[in-house]
């Protein structure tokens, strides 16, 4: 007996069968967000952790992204903004 194919299955279908059409920015505006620059998790191999980070630092962490995007024009994710953060941190900046 054949299983019927479920609404799930289906959109997996048509995910595959349907070419992706790639974002092409607009600069006929300087307030317009940019997508991201391509410096993403999906270009180098990456580890899942997770972190509980109290509401005073996630509050800042939100202001950090809102800020990059004011000031680049990119709308930056958390985690691309906490692994650039991660990059460019040392030791005497996280010493006490």
């Amino acid at each position: 007996m054949a299983r019927r194919p479920n609404a799930y299955s289906q959109l997996i279908q048509e995910g595959r069968s349907t070419p992706q059409q790639e974002d092409t920015p607009t600069t006929d505006n300087s307030n317009t967000v940019k997508p991201q620059s391509g410096n993403t998790a999906k270009n180098s191999k990456t580890v899942k952790i997770t972190i509980y980070p109290s509401q005073e630092q996630l509050d800042k962490l939100y202001g950090f992204m809102e800020t990059y995007r004011h000031k680049t024009g990119i709308k930056i994710n958390q985690q691309d903004l906490i692994r650039r953060i991660i990059d460019v941190a040392d030791i005497d900046t996280v010493l006490p």
